[in-house]
């Protein structure tokens, strides 16, 4: 048995040893390459003005000129924004599908080439910056572009702002809005992170349906290499305690060799660390529906807010009282705010006069009894057990602590514990009524099984710096075990594959 699992060991090591140093070393540079998507808070820095009259057309009476058979039906959501110098109704149906449609006649937009262009030039001028837009292609993904968040913007044109930062964004065909913002250091550090990490070069080569259930079983059988090699590190370690004999030239391993040695102390030290990481890696894409769907369906999402946005909404045309950058219609059941963005970050609640008044914690937009009934409504015949307000966060709603989410974590939220099958519980922010985060009892335990051990992202590692020194140290041990399992795995494969006859003759 012993010799089984030491053959499986070495041959397994053989075989991943290259996966496991690609996984640590672009884990680590995934840490600290930063987020490239644009957060909402970016978006509204680089937005135009609105004018302050009030725009041609309401969001009914454009999406009733672009859809005259659509009458009927109203959308769930209403953003105003300018683009190329023009009023935009944005507009996302019950379906979650986004449709861009001008506020002065009522057309429907998309982005050309020639569109991206302007755009990018408006987004660069916004923050001040010269820059010469250049168009570079159209893409339906690329390396930093395939994840699935940006499928509702789907196809992307990639421009270059030509600036000494070498500068390019990711601009949606579909609504003209800017979703990625990147610098030629943060396209290496893509290509160097998560484009290896996910082994996104398998998409390159036409295994992009395969390339989830390989990396899931490259992650289990790396994970039976660890143990394989815990067990035989621990079988091979005779320290001399208790009376124990060592080997016979005193040392506590059987390896003379520098490589050897040096893979039996890092997996002596950082073989448990490595476990966990690649074990939690392995549920990384929920093998076999092990635990619940993570995301939040359209049709879940229309029956929370109740329905598409009522009459009095869709027909609204009123100057603004306030300056604003994008102006934002909310419903949650049978009330609908509208909210209006500021190039800041503030926010302002729009009432039917047009007096704003701030969004704050003492007086959130939608009351704690409104935001219980949509969730009810999501779950018909359930009851909330527990209602909590959270100026912080607690174990599932928190800012990671890298800090690229940490702008999308608002506070204070609502947590509404049901008592549903699934013991669900929902964040909901009461500024906007928007449904933050959904956990049922699957997803905490997920929370703790991967998010934990791949992340790290536990209460006592979550301050900095104490979370980088523990993600840098055990990120270098897992870097050591793969390069020396490389090496040492190279010199027993080039013996093995050597004719007898050869490793026989005299040096």
């Amino acid at each position: 048995m012993k010799r089984t699992l030491f053959i499986l060991h070495r041959w397994l090591g053989i075989a991943l040893g290259l996966f496991m140093l690609i996984w640590f070393f672009s884990g680590l540079v995934m840490v600290y390459a930063g987020a490239s998507r644009v957060d909402s808070h970016t978006r509204l820095a680089h937005s135009q003005a609105l004018p302050e009259s009030a725009p041609p057309l309401s969001a009914g009476q454009a999406w009733r000129r672009a859809w005259p058979q659509r009458a009927d039906e109203a959308p769930a959501e209403a953003r105003l924004m300018m683009q190329a110098g023009e009023p935009m109704w944005l507009l996302i149906d019950l379906a979650g599908q986004r449709h861009m449609l001008s506020a002065v006649d009522g057309r429907r937009v998309s982005t050309d080439a020639a569109r991206a262009v302007r755009l990018a030039q408006d987004w660069a001028g916004a923050a001040g910056r010269a820059a010469t837009p250049s168009f570079i292609e159209t893409v339906r993904a690329d390396a930093g572009t395939r994840m699935m968040n940006f499928d509702p913007f789907r196809p992307l044109h990639r421009v270059a702002l030509n600036d000494a930062d070498g500068s390019q964004l990711h601009i949606s065909a579909k609504t003209g809005e800017v979703v990625r913002v990147t610098t030629t250091i943060s396209r290496t550090l893509t290509w160097l992170g998560s484009w290896l990490h996910f082994f996104r070069p398998l998409d390159d080569i036409g295994l992009g349906e395969q390339r989830k259930d390989i990396l899931t079983w490259s992650a289990f059988a790396a994970c039976f290499a660890v143990l394989t090699g815990l067990w035989v590190g621990w079988q091979r370690w005779r320290p001399g305690w208790f009376g124990q004999r060592r080997y016979g030239s005193g040392q506590v391993h059987p390896y003379r060799e520098r490589w050897p040695r040096w893979h039996f102390w890092l997996g002596l030290t950082g073989g448990g660390w490595a476990m966990l990481w690649i074990f939690s890696g392995f549920l990384a894409n929920n093998p076999w529906h092990l635990f619940s769907h993570a995301g939040i369906r359209p049709a879940e999402l229309a029956r929370y807010h109740g329905g598409g946005l009522p009459a009095g909404a869709l027909d609204w045309r009123a100057p603004l009282a306030t300056p604003s950058v994008e102006l934002h219609w909310r419903r949650l059941g049978e009330h609908a705010v509208l909210l209006a963005h500021q190039a800041d970050g503030r926010v302002s609640r729009l009432s039917e006069f047009g007096a704003p008044q701030a969004v704050n914690a003492d007086r959130p937009t939608f009351s704690a009894d409104e935001l219980a009934r949509a969730a009810l409504r999501l779950y018909p015949g359930a009851q909330v057990t527990q209602s909590d307000w959270l100026s912080e966060g607690d174990a599932y709603y928190y800012p990671r602590p890298r800090g690229d989410d940490a702008l999308d974590k608002p506070f204070p939220v609502l947590r509404l514990q049901l008592d549903d099958a699934s013991a669900s519980w929902l964040y909901l922010d009461p500024a906007t009524g928007q449904l933050l985060k959904r956990v049922d009892r699957s997803r905490r335990a997920y929370r703790w099984l991967f998010n934990a051990l791949h992340s790290w992202d536990v209460p006592v590692l979550r301050s900095r710096p104490l979370w980088d020194g523990w993600m840098i140290i055990a990120s270098v041990l897992g870097i050591g075990l793969g390069v020396t399992s490389l090496v040492v795995g190279g010199k027993r494969l080039a013996r093995t594959l050597t004719p007898r006859t050869r490793r026989r003759q005299p040096s």
